[in-house]
């Protein structure tokens, strides 16, 4: 069963799309771990609760104010899921929001200095961290001891593991918001699990101020194999993450390296090694045609001869086993793009050779398994590797990461 992590309550009106109005005198607000927001209310009214069932599934909007501490309260979208109740006695209206819980106590300052707190799902630490970025630090505090995390995390719901904590101006605080979206993004991808932004709260002079509970997707902590050594400490997490922020914001658009990341987070999640593979296939391949599209296409001599080695590199990854010639052939190109080259990550095909990518991905689609002659783990996490290996040289990291595609899985370093 999913936790409640916060809960309010309080009075005021639900609003339908009609203009309908009905109290909401008294209301109470669960936000769960697997990211529901549950409004409940009572009523006595027999007429209302019966009116009330013919409004099912329709939007409508929540207004008020709770009581601890004092502040306004809002919810733009929720909708009506269940009427329960008798002639006899009051009725239950349970709705459920889709889209964030917004509660303010007061207005933020211009002037002074305010702090920010993020409350992220399924993010393990062994200690605190203190990464420096866009010029400030972040610090990210366990909320608990990590086994004791842990523990909770395999019953199998998300749950709420790590605060992260910001001063800025209040002139900055939406960038930072931003930002924090950004770096839960390459956490998961560094430590191969869903990490979510459930809650932003805002002090001032140590108060609260104000509150956003998030509508978001909240997945289940996955114990897969990281990509970036986290289970040492958080040293290498904390270097991944100044080293590689920049290169991320600076290319997220034009390479959309912000699916590229969540379609390796959704492979490393996925048990069959059948999806896995395919999905890997379909990130490295779409991760390849958009640094394709990037090249210049002017009549150019020197545009046509880049784009035309990143075109000869993805006709090799589709039908030719050597598929290191692929980031061989994109290391200029990627220069020319002013990219980080590949040279300092070691993508050279495994020692028992590169297999025919294309073919196992055909044989998957059309025929539903893998060849006879494959080893599906092995040829499975060697292009998971792969892929892993291209996203860590295109975000410029240089540490520790963890090699999939040999057993056991080892420490290599890129330098």
């Amino acid at each position: 069963m999913p936790a409640t992590y916060r809960s309010y309550a309080g009075s005021g009106t639900i609003t339908f799309r009609d203009e309908y109005t009905i109290p909401a005198a008294p209301f109470s607000i669960e936000c769960k771990t697997n990211g529901r927001i549950e409004i409940t209310i009572t009523i006595q009214n027999l007429s209302t609760a019966l009116d009330m069932r013919k409004r099912m599934l329709q939007p409508a909007r929540l207004q008020g104010q709770v009581a601890t501490p004092p502040a306004r309260i809002a919810v733009l979208s929720i909708t009506l899921l269940d009427v329960k109740g008798s002639s006899s006695g009051p009725s239950q209206l349970r709705f459920m929001a889709s889209k964030e819980l917004r509660i303010i106590s007061q207005s933020v300052p211009k002037a002074g200095v305010v702090t920010l707190k993020f409350g992220l799902t399924n993010l393990l630490l062994l200690d605190s961290m203190h990464p420096r970025i866009l010029n400030d630090i972040f610090r990210f505090d366990p909320l608990e001891d990590y086994w004791t995390l842990r523990q909770r995390l395999s019953a199998g719901e998300p749950q709420v593991t790590t605060e992260v904590t910001i001063s800025t101006p209040p002139s900055r605080i939406t960038s930072l918001e931003h930002a924090m979206r950004d770096v839960a993004l390459l956490i998961s991808f560094a430590t191969g699990t869903y990490v979510s932004i459930a809650y932003t709260d805002v002090l001032f002079n140590s108060m609260v101020i104000s509150t956003v509970i998030h509508h978001s997707k909240f997945l289940e902590y996955s114990d897969s194999v990281p990509v970036v050594n986290v289970r040492s400490g958080s040293g290498e997490l904390q270097l991944f993450l100044t080293g590689s922020f920049q290169h991320y914001q600076a290319l997220k658009k034009k390479l959309r390296l912000d699916l590229a990341l969540e379609y390796c987070v959704l492979a490393k999640s996925v048990f069959y090694l059948d999806i896995k593979f395919v999905t890997t296939f379909i990130a490295l391949e779409s991760l390849l045609t958009r640094l394709q599209n990037q090249f210049p296409k002017q009549r150019r001599r020197y545009g046509r001869l880049m784009l035309a080695k990143v075109e000869h590199a993805l006709f090799f990854f589709r039908k030719r086993k050597y598929q290191s010639l692929v980031l061989i052939r994109l290391q200029s190109a990627l220069q020319h793009y002013g990219l980080n080259d590949l040279r300092g990550v070691s993508i050279d095909s495994p020692p028992y050779g590169t297999p025919n990518y294309a073919k196992i991905r055909n044989w998957l689609v059309h025929g539903g398994t893998f060849p006879k002659n494959i080893d599906p783990f092995r040829v499975t996490y060697s292009l998971l590797d792969t892929y892993q290996r291209l996203l860590l040289a295109i975000l410029n990291y240089r540490g520790i990461y963890i090699d999939c595609s040999v057993q056991p899985f080892v420490d290599r370093v890129v330098s």
